[in-house]
């Protein structure tokens, strides 16, 4: 029987022997750790195969989600706290009795990533961790640790000490999402991510970004594509050239195409990267504002044709 919050319960059989007590170690999940990295620690923390935890729960392979009551029952915690803490424990179902608005989702928009090692040691957490993270969750502040996008190429989690730039970034990415909505900045995150790489080739930048690396990784650094350094260099334009894109001005243009919007644009532009020069019809970011021009320019013609 599977114990739902709230007081109601569903009758459904389990197909195994499910535990009827708890492992000898407590353990407690890291809030929005996904299940697999919590059953992984429970069972280091017991010193037992990890297939005995899943067996255990009737986890078969490529199963991610055991049965809420069972994980209670083995973990010796409350559903309810598993519910809060697990993300995965909540996928596909609605609990009108928890209080969740607000709380990370397992799945997209969100990515599972490492929590940083540093806040994990001050839980007497000694082994890897991995949590359901935002868009905005790239720097831990308290320790200055890089948890955003990109694997660590076989490295520590990278100190953002001599990148201070970066951590600077993460802030004005909070201060953003309190201007502007959650949900209004992660869209013009996402777009600033893929445009950034291109608009910023200069050798200005290019010259900011090796220095950058430098600090980062010492004079023979060596960065591959995709990699946390990658992406932590590039984080502090990325954020700036969000705080552009998420501007109503830009995103709903009421002028189509004029010369002044275009002038006032890379205006905007130039205090993200001061040395921007549009560079005609092969510039993604002049077709960006095309692109929203002409969907304000449809909106308003469908408006138009039901007024």
């Amino acid at each position: 029987m599977e114990v739902i919050p709230g007081g109601r319960s569903l009758e459904r059989p389990l197909p195994w022997a499910a535990p009827r007590r708890a492992l000898p170690r407590r353990v407690r999940p890291i809030q929005d750790e996904t299940v697999p990295s919590y059953l992984r620690r429970m069972a280091i923390a017991n010193h037992l195969p990890e297939r005995i935890i899943r067996e255990a729960l009737g986890l078969r392979r490529g199963h991610r989600h055991p049965p809420l009551e069972v994980l209670a029952t083995l973990a010796g915690l409350p559903a309810k706290s598993l519910l809060y803490a697990l993300p995965d424990m909540r996928t596909g179902r609605t609990y009108p009795d928890l209080a969740l608005h607000g709380r990370s989702i397992a799945g997209r928009p969100n990515e599972e990533r490492l929590a940083c090692r540093l806040c994990m040691a001050e839980k007497a957490v000694l082994t890897q961790v991995h949590c359901w993270m935002r868009h905005d969750q790239n720097v831990c502040l308290h320790h200055q640790i890089w948890i955003g996008p990109g694997d660590n190429e076989g490295r520590p989690q990278l100190s953002l000490i001599r990148l201070p730039e970066v951590v600077l970034a993460q802030r004005h990415h909070q201060r953003l999402i309190r201007l502007h909505g959650r949900d209004a900045i992660r869209i013009a995150f996402e777009e600033a991510l893929v445009l950034h790489i291109d608009w910023l080739e200069h050798p200005l930048y290019a010259q900011r970004r090796h220095e950058r690396f430098g600090n980062a990784l010492g004079a023979d650094w060596r960065v591959r594509q995709g990699g946390a350094v990658f992406n932590a260099v590039g984080y502090p334009e990325a954020v700036g050239l969000a705080s552009v894109l998420v501007l109503p001005r830009w995103r709903a243009p009421t002028a189509s195409r004029s010369a002044s919007d275009f002038s006032d644009f890379c205006a905007a532009i130039r205090e993200v990267a001061p040395h921007y020069a549009p560079r005609g019809g092969r510039d993604p970011l002049l077709h960006w504002l095309e692109d929203r021009a002409r969907s304000s320019e449809n909106s308003w013609n469908r408006l138009s044709e039901t007024t």
